[in-house]
């Protein structure tokens, strides 16, 4: 007959799961809070933004000149003496210099745009990572919780046992101190949870007292995974792109030094009338519209700036060769890695098994015959390990595959 006990206890269990999972937070809600919440990014944006509006300041036009001299010693001249002066002179910069300067800082704003998408990727990183440490300090804890109920259904058939007469006190005491040894280690793993918890509220921008019930997570194996190539809009490559496009926004404003600029400009002399003779004219002010031109020298500084950006071009397809080489080592290092998750689930899931096929012979055995307590308690020990080795492989193979995602630009 069903004991009813059991059955309600197994229902409230239910329902306790049932409510867990109904307040947890899974992965893809927090990373979906990441980028309007993360302090970094935002500063970076706001910094971004702030270096749009240098392309505008760089490319008007020079401002007009303006003069005013007062002779103090009056030039005399046939008309008479100036007595002040007055000038205006304007440079007009050659057609399209303005917009190069522009697009010189355009692109190194766009620079900025592309270095928030490397700090978006590695955040995202982060995040994965401190979220898969707290599931496994929570679903280690759980276990742990499981078993040490399992000891108390234990203990109660060891006094069963103890009454009749056919099993030792010490089994009983044996039992308690393996439910106190796992009280301490659920309380250390309690502790744990602070640090990743932490790091969470840090890169969510959250109260340091927000905590978080991590979902169930399944393994990440190599079929369940997305196209692991490294893609050409990774961050990394984007950046070195734009980097390109910078080089070559310098090179066309440099190309302006070497040209001329004119400029026009208007004098104007105030000329007193003579007294001492009447000339034709006398007193006559001075206008005299005027044209200027700037001519540079030093070709070489031309020349050498063009040099200077043709080793960076080459530098810069150096530079995504090495990342394409690290990108794929890394990706192959992690695949590795899922696999040997793999291997380990596989193992501690047949282990599992196995044991719990031997702990029901043997508390069978104790049931009827009061021996191989010892026994029991060591196999129910490496029931646990089993469990835990099977929770790391999870999180093992979990953040393979988040290095993965964080080196070939991809969710999953």
């Amino acid at each position: 007959m069903i004991n009813k006990k059991h059955i309600a206890s197994t229902y409230l269990l239910f329902l306790f799961g049932l409510t867990l999972n109904l307040n947890a937070q899974s992965i893809e809600s927090l990373l979906a809070e990441l980028n309007d919440a993360n302090l970094e990014l935002k500063i970076l944006e706001t910094q971004y933004d702030a270096a749009l509006q240098k392309g505008t300041q760089v490319s008007q036009m020079p401002g007009p000149e303006f003069g005013l001299g007062l002779a103090a010693l009056p030039v005399e001249t046939r008309l008479g003496a100036q007595w002040f002066k007055l000038s205006g002179s304007q440079m007009l910069p050659p057609k399209g210099s303005l917009k190069s300067k522009a697009n010189v800082e355009d692109a190194k704003a766009n620079i900025q745009l592309e270095q928030i998408g490397t700090v978006k990727l590695q955040r995202r990183h982060q995040l994965r990572l401190a979220y898969f440490e707290l599931f496994q300090l929570q679903k280690t804890k759980n276990i742990l919780k499981e078993k040490r109920t399992a000891y108390d259904a234990l203990e109660r058939l060891a006094n069963i046992k103890i009454e009749s007469n056919r099993a030792s006190v010490a089994d009983v005491l044996q039992i308690q101190l393996k439910k106190k040894s796992l009280e301490k280690e659920i309380k250390s793993l309690e502790n744990k949870e602070a640090i990743p918890t932490a790091h969470i509220n840090f890169l969510l921008n959250k109260n340091e007292s927000t905590t978080y019930t991590t979902t169930t997570l399944q393994l990440a194996t190599e079929n369940n995974l997305m196209n692991n190539e490294i893609q050409n809009e990774h961050p990394t490559f984007r950046t070195i792109e734009a980097k390109k496009k910078l080089s070559e926004s310098e090179l066309e404003r440099n190309n302006y030094t070497t040209k001329p600029i004119f400029g026009v400009g208007l004098d104007y002399a105030f000329v007193d009338k003579r007294k001492d003779a009447n000339p034709n004219g006398n007193g006559r002010d001075i206008l005299m519209p005027k044209a200027m031109v700037k001519i540079p020298l030093g070709k070489k500084q031309l020349e050498a700036k063009k040099e200077e950006e043709r080793i960076k071009m080459t530098s810069f397809e150096l530079e995504k060769a090495h990342y394409t080489k690290q990108f794929e080592m890394e990706i192959q290092k992690a695949l590795v890695e899922i696999k040997e998750a793999q291997l380990n689930w596989d193992l501690a899931n047949e282990q599992i098994q196995l044991t719990e096929s031997i702990v029901e012979v043997l508390i069978a055995k104790y049931t009827s015959k009061g021996n191989n307590f010892e026994e029991i308690i060591r196999i129910q020990n490496q029931l646990i390990e089993f469990e835990i080795t099977k929770i790391k492989a999870i999180v093992q193979s979990l953040k393979a595959k988040a290095r993965i995602e964080q080196f070939t630009n991809q969710s999953f």
